[in-house]
């Protein structure tokens, strides 16, 4: 008897007392063939979108509808749910978790439809490739999908399943079709005055540093030394799940801190009512300081902040990073340092370049905090920069 393909029923289930959890309900078929209502709690509506709770039961649908052993043919399809249970479910894996919920994304929403039921050795590089030209989508999106493609194949190699992986064959560039914008020292500086002192730190991490945002608001107190002036960091903070695992290796390098940020964060350590070694930097005080800030919240403030200015540019908490990346390169410094300083893992940087010195790192720093904040502002006074404690 053929097995039944099932969707399930994704709803939102009201709690007495909290937010309501999204559950997804399923059959299930019992020993002596009786049907049985199962159902899983995915998360809070609260801590969770409609979008991110069908990501999840999407995985409990392709249990539901593969089998556990291996079949006769092999499909990319069954592989696929292998690899998710295998490794973006494992609890080893070395992916961050917005990694990991990005391919499960892009495996629901592109691979499976298309490829599911090709098998896996009847499938061609040429195929995969005439498929992507046709995809309206950005070209890192579309590499980023050749990219899932081929760890798929990986993962049915190591199985012992294939020999042969066919979309190391598949061409799609990953340039980007659109310029990132990037602040000018004056527009950054203008920033700087305007937003309040939460956000002023963010920003000075920002253009001294470029931590990713999820990095950013990973930060604990513990993680900065002000008496040795550089920062860790080792965690990253993604729809409230804590990932232990940077990027690369180089985002676990300590990276130092200018005496302009030490007197901001300094200042906001003093006003935070969250301010003890084990507290996140940017505590949320709704929830009672036990998990940080979502940057949705954080980015809408910026964002009121720049409109307010009249910049005429779409700014973001990466905006930063991308001011600079930039800087950086205009102000000629070498490419360990750039890559060091922003904990890139350039192939270019780390294979043709010695590493970088830390005063290097901290006099290129110096450098493009001097663009923006001028050289008046280099012992660490700071007193040209309005810091307002108010927390909106």
């Amino acid at each position: 008897m053929t097995k039944r393909h099932q969707r399930g029923s994704l709803r939102s289930v009201p709690r007495k007392t909290g937010p309501a959890m999204w559950e997804f309900f399923w059959w299930e078929t019992g020993p002596e063939g009786e049907r049985r209502r199962r159902h899983a709690v995915l998360g809070s509506t609260k801590g969770l979108t409609r979008k991110a709770a069908e990501g999840k039961a999407d995985v409990i649908r392709l249990r539901l509808n593969t089998s556990d052993q291996t079949p006769a043919i092999l499909k990319f399809g069954w592989v696929a749910g292998d690899y998710i249970r295998q490794e973006l479910d494992s609890e080893r894996s070395r992916l961050a978790q917005s990694t990991r919920a990005i391919y499960r994304i892009n495996i629901h929403r592109w691979i499976l439809d298309r490829w599911g039921d090709v098998p896996v050795d009847g499938l061609r590089g040429v195929e995969v490739e005439a498929w992507l030209d046709m995809l309206d989508l950005a070209n890192g999106t579309k590499a980023k999908i050749r990219n899932i493609m081929s760890a798929i194949y990986s993962h049915a190699k190591r199985q012992g399943w294939t020999q042969f992986n066919p979309i190391s064959t598949v061409r799609q560039s990953a340039q980007r079709e659109h310029v990132p914008e990037v602040l000018t020292p004056a527009e950054a500086r203008a920033i700087a005055e305007t937003i309040a002192l939460r956000e002023l730190v963010l920003a000075m991490l920002g253009v001294g540093n470029g931590p990713r945002v999820s990095e950013a608001l990973g930060l604990k107190w513990e993680d900065l030394d002000f008496i040795q002036k550089e920062m860790r960091i080792g965690r990253s903070i993604w729809h409230q799940r804590i990932n232990e695992n940077c990027k690369t290796a180089n985002s676990r390098k300590a990276v130092p801190l200018d005496d302009r940020q030490i007197v901001v964060m300094l200042e906001w350590r003093r006003v935070s009512p969250y301010n003890q070694d084990s507290d996140w930097v940017f505590a949320s005080p709704q929830m009672q300081g036990k998990q940080p800030f979502w940057p949705d919240r954080l980015r809408r403030n910026l964002q009121a902040a720049v409109k307010q200015l009249g910049i005429q540019k779409r700014v973001g908490w990466h905006t930063f990073r991308h001011t600079l990346s930039t800087m950086l390169r205009a102000n000629g410094e070498d490419i360990a340092t750039q890559a060091e300083l922003l904990r890139n893992s350039k192939k270019v940087a780390l294979e043709h370049y010695t590493q970088a010195i830390p005063e290097s790192k901290r006099a290129a720093q110096a450098r493009v905090l001097d663009m923006i904040f001028g050289t008046d502002t280099a012992n660490g006074t700071f007193r040209n920069i309005a810091i307002s404690p108010t927390i909106n």
